[in-house]
This record gives structure tokens, sequence and C-alpha cells, in this order.
């Protein structure tokens, strides 16, 4: 069951949103932001390359089943016209313990409808 994906005119607000879907569990919220194609890729950190939409959903799936707690701290982005790259660092919080930082790497792309 396909459902409405919002619009972003510009990578921040993707990003934005994929943290703020993130930092409420919301599966669904972080897969409505993804590119609408079966070779999506996501590497979580410590994981497996995972590829397309199935895999990518139950890999998120699997992360936020626990009390995860994510929190961009500082992004640096290169953009042009139809293509973004961020490089995050990020601070993880699992179960309420002490945080981790590490470093991710978002990839954005423009098309039609949008950024995603």
């Amino acid at each position: 069951m396909k459902t409405s994906k919002p619009i972003f005119t510009t990578p921040a607000a993707v990003e934005e949103a994929f943290y703020d879907a993130l930092s409420r569990g919301d599966v669904q919220g972080v897969m409505s932001l993804w590119a609408e194609d079966d070779d999506i890729v996501c590497i979580q950190p410590g994981g497996p390359r995972t590829t397309g939409m199935s895999a990518v959903r139950q890999a998120w799936e699997g992360v936020l089943a626990g009390r995860l707690d994510i929190r961009a701290r500082s992004i640096q982005r290169y953009e042009t016209m139809t293509t973004a790259v961020s490089s995050v660092i990020e601070e993880i919080t699992v179960a309420g313990d002490e945080s981790v930082r590490c470093v991710a790497t978002n990839v954005f792309v423009k098309d039609a409808r949008g950024w995603r």
C-alpha cells in the first residue's frame, strides 16, 4: 500500500524530518522520506549494507525497536541542483545510557516531487 509522501523543497528540510522521525521512533515517518527506488542503500553503524525498500525498512524497524535517541550534532552539506551529501556527527544514546558519537553520511536526490 502506497502512502502519500511529504514534499520537501530543500535537503535540509528532509534531514530535519529524518532526525525528527528517528527521535519519535517512527519507522513509517523515516521510510516516507526515502526515494521510491529499489536501489536505495542504508548502512547503519556496525551493520551490513542493506539494499531495497523492504530490507531498509526491516533494518530501521530493528534499530527503532529499542530505546534509542539519535541527535544530529554537526552537519556539513555539499549541494548541487539535484544531489546533496551531508556529513553528520550523530550523538547516539541507547536506553538512557552513555552516549557515543558516530559519523553518518546522508545522501539526498531531487526529482520532480522534491528532495528525498
